[in-house]
């Protein structure tokens, strides 16, 4: 029964039905180019990630290097930096106990007081 009805309708629906069957299958490629376009364009952009992600760990990598690099030199200028003032330290305080040696020396000789100038040192 479906099969005479369907051989047995208008040219009209014939047409229409071709027609639309014709755009479904055109809407179907159409479709299916689409989805390739859009996996090629996420590869490309996948690929064009990896290779900007791969470029800045390598920049960050020679930053790094250089960076290590200016730390180590002013880790070694502090060091001597500071080896230089303890150096200048010792000197002061070794010239200024010479004087206040000196000092009670003297004051002792001229016969004056004792306890002041032991207190000095």
């Amino acid at each position: 029964m479906l099969r005479d009805a369907w051989e047995n309708r208008s040219t009209k629906e014939r047409e229409h039905a071709d027609l639309l069957q014709a755009l479904l299958a055109q809407n179907a490629a159409r479709r299916e180019a689409w989805q390739r376009r859009k996996h090629e364009d996420i590869e490309s952009f996948r690929y064009e990630m990896r290779e900007e992600y791969a470029t800045r760990l390598e920049a960050m990598g020679v930053a790094l290097e250089r960076l290590e690099v200016v730390l180590a030199r002013l880790a070694s200028e502090l060091e001597t930096k500071h080896a230089a003032e303890r150096r200048w330290f010792n000197l002061v305080m070794e010239e200024r106990g010479g004087f206040l040696a000196e000092i009670y020396w003297v004051e002792r000789k001229n016969g004056g007081d004792d306890d002041d100038a032991a207190a000095a040192i």
